[in-house]
């Protein structure tokens, strides 16, 4: 498992190894009033190689097309 989101990323490793640095961040992070980081989705979606669970903010018709094959999406606004 990996967990990465705009301020962090943890190795490709076990989740036991990383579970508890991933919930960690997961109870403080928010919503971002800025502009989308589209550069850090295109990151995501050069990696064709993993399977990614994005749980985002932004629109849908804002996320890369490339990113869609590869992902599977929680929109905030739907939860």
């Amino acid at each position: 498992m990996q967990f990465c989101t705009p301020d962090m990323s943890t190795p490709m490793t076990a989740a036991g190894d990383i579970i508890y640095d991933v919930l960690c961040e997961l109870a403080y992070i928010q919503p971002r009033r800025e502009a989308p980081r589209s550069a850090f989705l295109e990151t995501l979606a050069a990696e064709s190689e993993a399977f990614k669970i994005v749980i985002t903010n932004q629109p849908q018709g804002s996320i890369p097309t490339s990113l869609w094959a590869s992902s599977y999406f929680i929109f905030v606004d739907s939860l």
